[in-house]
């Protein structure tokens, strides 16, 4: 996903807006922020996200995070590695990481998923859809 589909979602003023929230320790909601089902079916078109500002020195692998990928937009994908100067994530329905990016560019964690028929979503993968990624990758390798 390139910054310039998610700034198609979020407007530049929208992200500013929540830079400064995050600054002063609050979540934000973004309504129907996905322009692609690169996190489906965590997060999928339609859906409300809650960001928060949570320290990185307490983000965890598999958390969900949200980071600045360019000038104007944002990308949410679960991170896949951390270290002390760059991070890669990937999103739950791709089957390549992202490139790395830098610490700095990290925002804030996705804590809350209301799904756009109003449901509570989960966070976590379940069994059945990890499997079912695991099987179409071995395939995709025997193809």
């Amino acid at each position: 996903m390139d910054a310039s589909r998610t700034a198609e979602v979020i407007p530049v003023t929208a992200l500013a807006a929540a830079e400064a929230l995050f600054q002063e320790g609050k979540t934000v909601s973004f309504n129907n922020i996905s322009a692609t089902f690169s996190m489906g079916p965590v997060v999928e078109p339609g859906d409300t996200v809650f960001l928060s500002p949570v320290p990185w020195s307490v983000i965890k692998t598999n958390d969900i995070i949200a980071y600045r990928a360019g000038p104007v937009g944002w990308i949410i994908h679960r991170l896949r590695k951390k270290n002390k100067d760059v991070f890669i994530t990937r999103g739950d329905a791709n089957f390549e990481p992202d490139e790395p990016a830098p610490v700095s560019a990290y925002r804030a964690k996705l804590i809350r998923v209301i799904k756009k028929d109003g449901r509570p979503g989960q966070l976590a993968l379940s069994f059945g859809f990890r499997l079912k990624r695991w099987l179409k990758r071995r395939l995709s390798l025997l193809l």
